[in-house]
């Protein structure tokens, strides 16, 4: 597509006359929880968004392919295929979103993956498994994005029942799976009652017949009409959940966590085929077989509800409509801004003049990241942080120039927005009036994020700051194996009694004013004994733990990766295409988030960002990092 520039975006989905409210309703996991949330998302991201099932002629800009269905319209197959070919001759952007192995099928839905998968600019996928087997199948620009938790999220409750009760729910194109495990119940002694709820409701009474001549009498099914609500109501008189999920059968060989997840959510214990994508979950649920469903059936499940509760308090955030719609929004804005960006470039390809090319702006461009240090520098002194060479002087914004700052960032949208950089926000006293302008801008944010080192302990004003909601995610740094020893080491001159007393205080806050805040830890550390210490440690106050690796930045006193430093050429990938921004406490913007000062590109509190973005100054530094990087100093130790 001419300039990467993104105004239509379609769905095509096997729904005739399809809208966002349709999609929201369908029966279909993957028209729901995909097709509507991200249509949702690019709405509110100003696209003009719409549904085809394969008619027409006004090609959109982006074409996102759902789950074909061959069934309730058998011309649909070829209309799709055409239709796609259209769009991709026009040089339209194509996105297979593949939610089932059906290159591992039989049939047309194999024949028409195999059909459209080459033509695809990328590929979306609900799982890691999935993303393995279309590697194998040679395509391998994939982006693997998950099924959202839909429903209210439950505590795990005793229920009293007389006769055990379990509740299986899904699509009809999974009660194989669950006619298969009830014939194989023959061993099962104890009574009990499944709940099954199916968009296949009513059953064919000889259907019914003829499984309940094949299943024990004590033994019964009461089916069930698929509804959210009525999957929320039977969940409130079940006693656990079961899900056999087809885990040896090629198509399934990749499904999505999604059931697990929703079962947790709804505060049922929970048997489940061993699939590829609940592995990851396996401390919170058993396996699904004749013994563990005996040993539910007849046992209190008291001793799995600390689990359940640690489940939904930790890792459910992750799986919220919100945290995914924030994934689908990525996804396109990196198509919208696929090539690298020289702005006076852009200015001339798109043949629009200086009075134009700023509402240009404001209507297309879409920034991924944004870092701005509204306080440069930092108390601390890190090992592997060049703060600890640099030794900046604490210095900080002024609300009044974070909003100039703001009015300057005269773009579309702008996917994450993090209130730090190099420096500890936490030690601005006007953070909530900082807060208080972006709120009065109406500016289409998808994440605000702040990163802190939880030693500066000025609780009243982080208490304003939460209660005003604006934040999304909070994260506290916190490296070392878990130990007060090892931690105090690396983060000099941290106290390890004031990162508990912050960790505890924080997530009282939370609790208290925001409870969907999503407060994290990012940890280096790659000892599973020393990372399992961290997760006891802050699972129980509701923070999710992400660890990564040591990574070298320029100018750090010490290389702690323990591997050479190696440098790369040409344009960095910070730079490359102009969807990253990382702006100073003065303003100035710098290149990067490796090193607080590599050079300078501009300054937002003086210019607009459409007038950085094609400046000399950024111009010129960009053309001499493609031709001679390893003339720079700073950035000529940098592997990014």
């Amino acid at each position: 597509m001419s300039n990467n520039l993104i105004s239509n975006v379609q769905w095509l989905v096997p729904i005739e006359n399809c809208t966002i409210e349709l999609a929201e309703k369908s029966n279909l996991a993957s028209i729901r929880l995909r097709c509507a949330l991200s249509a949702v998302e690019y709405k509110k991201m100003g696209f003009n968004v719409s549904f085809s099932d394969g008619f027409g002629s006004d090609f959109p800009d982006v074409l996102l392919v759902g789950k074909i269905d061959n069934i309730t319209d058998k011309t649909r197959l070829e209309r799709w295929i055409g239709y796609i070919d259209k769009c991709k001759s026009n040089g339209k952007i194509i996105i297979i979103d593949y939610t089932d192995h059906h290159l591992a099928s039989e049939g047309a839905n194999r024949v028409f993956y195999k059909n459209v998968l080459e033509k695809a600019t990328i590929v979306t996928c609900s799982s890691r498994k999935l993303s393995e087997h279309l590697q194998v199948a040679g395509i391998f620009n994939v982006k693997v994005i998950c099924d959202p938790i839909e429903v209210t999220i439950k505590s795990p409750k005793i229920k009293h029942n007389r006769i055990a009760r379990a509740l299986w729910f899904g699509h009809s194109t999974n009660l194989p799976y669950l006619f298969d495990f009830l014939t194989k119940l023959n061993g099962c002694s104890s009574p009990l009652e499944i709940v099954a709820l199916t968009n296949a409701y009513p059953l064919q009474d000889s259907l019914i017949a003829e499984l309940e001549k094949l299943i024990p009498s004590h033994i019964s099914v009461n089916f069930i009409q698929w509804s959210l609500e009525n999957l929320e109501q039977c969940a409130s008189i079940c006693d656990f959940a079961i899900i056999p999920a087809g885990f040896n059968h090629d198509r399934k060989s990749g499904a999505s966590s999604n059931r697990l997840l929703t079962s947790l959510a709804l505060g049922l214990p929970t048997l489940a085929d061993p699939l590829d994508s609940y592995t990851e979950f396996n401390q919170y649920f058993e396996i699904l077989n004749v013994k563990n469903l005996e040993s539910y059936t007849n046992n209190s499940l008291l001793h799995t509800y600390e689990k359940i509760t640690e489940f939904t308090e930790i890792i459910l955030g992750k799986f919220t409509k919100n945290s995914i719609s924030q994934q689908w929004a990525h996804l396109l804005s990196s198509q919208n801004q696929a090539q690298p960006r020289n702005g006076e470039k852009m200015k001339n390809d798109l043949k629009i003049n200086e009075s134009d090319f700023e509402n240009f702006m404001m209507n297309n461009f879409i920034l991924d990241k944004v870092g701005i240090d509204i306080v440069h520098g930092c108390q601390l002194r890190c090992i592997g942080c060049p703060n600890s060479i640099l030794k900046p002087k604490i210095q900080k914004m002024s609300p009044s120039n974070f909003g100039k700052m703001l009015d300057n960032l005269n773009v579309k949208h702008i996917n994450l927005l993090r209130l730090f950089n190099f420096g500890e926000p936490l030690l601005h006293e006007d953070l909530p009036l900082l807060l208080m302008e972006i709120s009065k801008r109406k500016m289409s944010i998808s994440n605000i994020e702040l990163s802190t080192n939880g030693q500066y302990h000025d609780f009243p004003v982080l208490e304003e700051a939460i209660k005003l909601n604006i934040i999304n995610t909070i994260n506290v740094s916190c490296d070392g194996d878990g130990t007060p020893e090892e931690y105090e080491r690396l983060r000099p001159p941290s106290r390890w009694e004031k990162f508990i007393t912050f960790v505890e205080k924080l997530s009282e806050l939370k609790h208290k004013y925001d409870p969907k805040l999503r407060i994290m830890t990012r940890t280096i550390c790659d000892d599973p004994i020393a990372q399992k210490r961290w997760e006891t440690l802050l699972h129980p106050l509701g923070y999710s733990v992400e660890f990564r690796d040591w990574v070298y930045m320029p100018q750090s006193s010490i290389n702690m990766t323990g591997r050479p430093i190696q440098t790369k050429e040409g344009i960095c990938s910070f730079l490359k295409d102009g969807t990253r921004l990382y702006v100073d406490y003065d303003g100035t913007i710098v290149p990067c988030c490796v090193h607080p000062m590599a050079a300078k590109l501009g300054n937002l509190l003086e210019n607009k960002f459409s007038d950085i973005l094609r400046s000399e100054q950024r111009n010129s530094i960009l053309k001499f990092m493609k031709d001679n990087r390893s003339a720079m100093s700073i950035c000529n130790e940098c592997s990014f």
